[in-house]
């Protein structure tokens, strides 16, 4: 028995395996005699979490056709023996949620654990991911320069006691794994100005970092810890690379231009191609706190005239699972620059900052 020992493995391997030899229990006293069914609970019952993204209505859609989730699960029993049953299969939509190999039953007297991954295919060989034997905790390493998708994460624990049937399926309710960022460009609505710009180009920079190893940047790598022992439902992140002041971070460039004006506002990374251009303007980053050194760089053209741009971000703590939109407005001799938090799956209830 392998207990607590990390694994490391890649998700893109466990997807087209099959799911262990099917336990189906013959003994009453031993088992339930049903099968273990899964129900992803719908984020879209407040607003789907791929409307920012790719404009997908929700996850039934999505893994009806060209997705999937990806899962993991076992069992153990009073001894703590542990059994794994999913290692990584599909689990997809057609009339019901479905998962891919041999069914998979309830015994009595055993306590499951599962976790959940989405996108599957998209994420492929990309994500690396350890765990425990018991499943409880699962770390996953991220890198946002490469990986640019809505992440989703589930997990559930169940304990199966020593009588009745269950038919119920296992509830997966999905959580935002990461931080979504946009930028806004636009003038200031009070100083008259009729003319319009284009914005043509942004990227980011971790301003005063000179050293491999600094603190208090944006880093674009980390591992996710998902899962304790008291908590198996939590996500603590952990940095792990701080690119240096002289790396362009999620750049972006569109030679066509994006208009601004007074009354409409041009966002950054919503046209032309390249990694950081597939999410409605949306980047995704790594969830960490940043001490003020963030700088937004941004180019406009007006009338013919290119402008840049370098705009220091205030310190901030962004969130899994909030989306925040810097807008900078501009006038003829200076700029502002306001700041909007809101719950990714809610239309509603945000809080702005004005710097």
């Amino acid at each position: 028995m392998m207990h607590r020992t990390l694994i490391l493995l890649s998700l893109g391997l466990g997807l087209t395996g099959c799911a262990s030899e099917a336990v189906r229990p013959d003994d009453p006293t031993e088992g339930l005699d049903a099968t273990i069914g899964f129900n992803v609970r719908e984020v879209s019952a407040m607003l789907p979490s791929r409307t920012l993204i790719e404009s997908i209505a929700n996850l039934q859609t999505s893994c009806t056709t060209d997705e999937a989730i990806a899962l993991w699960g076992g069992v153990e029993d009073d001894s703590a023996t542990f059994q794994p049953i999913f290692t990584g299969q599909e689990l997809t939509y057609g009339s019901g949620w479905t998962y891919t190999g041999e069914p998979q039953y309830w015994l009595r007297n055993r306590r499951y654990i599962f976790r959940a991954c989405y996108p599957a295919r998209e994420l492929g060989d990309k994500l690396a991911i350890q765990y425990g034997s018991s499943y409880r905790t699962i770390v996953l390493n991220f890198n946002a320069e490469t990986m640019q998708s809505d992440w989703l994460l589930a997990s559930a624990e169940v304990n199966r006691g020593q009588s009745g049937t269950t038919t119920s399926p296992v509830e997966l309710t999905m959580k935002h794994a990461l931080s979504a960022l946009r930028f806004q460009f636009k003038y200031k609505g009070d100083e008259g100005i009729t003319e319009t710009g284009r914005l043509t180009a942004c990227h980011l920079t971790n301003s005063g970092n000179t050293a491999i190893g600094s603190t208090g940047h944006l880093a674009t790598t980390g591992s996710l810890t998902f899962g304790t022992d008291a908590d198996p439902h939590s996500m603590s992140w952990t940095p792990s690379f701080y690119p240096l002041e002289t790396s362009r971070m999620y750049p972006w460039e569109y030679s066509a231009g994006l208009e601004f004006s007074a009354s409409q506002a041009a966002t950054a990374y919503s046209a032309g191609s390249g990694n950081f251009t597939a999410n409605d303007g949306y980047i995704m980053i790594l969830p960490q706190a940043t001490e003020g050194h963030l700088t937004l760089n941004a180019t406009t053209e007006v009338a013919g005239v290119e402008a840049n741009f370098s705009i220091p971000l205030p310190a901030a703590n962004y969130e899994a699972g909030k989306r925040y939109t810097y807008t900078v407005q501009l006038s003829r001799t200076d700029l502002s620059l306001t700041l909007t938090v809101e719950d990714w799956n809610k239309l509603q209830s945000s809080t702005t900052v004005i710097f």
